[in-house]
């Protein structure tokens, strides 16, 4: 059991990150980076028990019409990730866009609860995190 489902523990992300492989904590702070200079979210730690453990959650706006919601990174040691909680209607729009096939796939897998589409993208590699930021460009 490490850090990040640790309920009671309260770290922060760096604490969480020290437990995870050298490459999967370089695309998560290069993620982190991406979301601070596009995105005007603002972020806290947040503990998801059943889920993700912990993670750094950045709250946008659940107002009709607003494409993110929320954006969870999840520093799991052995399966790091983003979580965007995108509205519905943006996800329709989506899968119809100019992305590329590798990223319309990962939408295509998002789970919808209500109006809110979870898409999960990986943040293990420069691989990931360039697929992240091309996700994040189009959600401006």
């Amino acid at each position: 059991m490490g850090l990040w489902n640790e309920q009671f523990a309260n770290p922060d992300l760096d604490a969480l990150l020290n437990e995870v492989p050298q490459e999967s904590r370089d695309a998560m702070t290069r993620v982190r980076q991406t979301l601070a200079d596009r995105l005007d979210l603002r972020g806290g730690m947040q503990f998801y028990a059943f889920s993700w453990g912990w993670v750094e959650e950045f709250l946008g706006s659940d107002e009709p019409g607003t494409h993110v919601e929320r954006i969870c990174l999840v520093p799991e040691p052995e399966r790091c990730r983003v979580v965007f909680g995108i509205g519905r209607h943006c996800f329709e729009e989506m899968t119809r866009g100019e992305l590329s096939r590798g990223l319309q796939a990962s939408i295509r897998e998002g789970v919808c609860v209500g109006r809110t589409v979870w898409i999960e993208l990986a943040a293990r590699s420069d691989a990931d995190v360039n697929t992240i930021e091309e996700f994040v460009v189009h959600l401006c």
